[in-house]
C-alpha cells in the first residue's frame, strides 16, 4: 500500500456473533491467522464474516459459508 494508506483493524464474526478483532498500525503488515474451534453438533453450517477498515476507503466486508464435515 502507498504511504498513509493502511488497514486499521480486522474483525471476525460467526454469522453476527463477534469472535475477535486485531488492530494494526500503518507500519504493520495487515496479516492475521485466526484459529477457531468447530461449533457444537447441530451447527455444521455457518457463515464466517470478516470486516476490515481501511483508513482511506472505509469498511470492507467479506463472507464465507463454512460446512463442517
Amino acid at each position: 500500500m502507498e504511504d498513509g494508506h493502511f488497514i486499521q483493524w480486522i474483525e471476525l464474526f460467526m454469522s453476527y456473533i463477534y469472535l475477535a478483532r486485531v488492530d494494526f498500525t500503518q507500519f504493520m503488515k495487515p496479516e492475521v491467522v485466526f484459529v477457531l474451534k468447530a461449533p457444537s453438533k447441530g451447527h455444521d453450517k455457518f457463515t464466517l464474516r470478516a470486516l476490515m477498515r481501511c483508513n482511506l476507503l472505509g469498511i470492507w466486508e467479506y463472507e464465507k459459508e463454512v460446512k463442517v464435515e
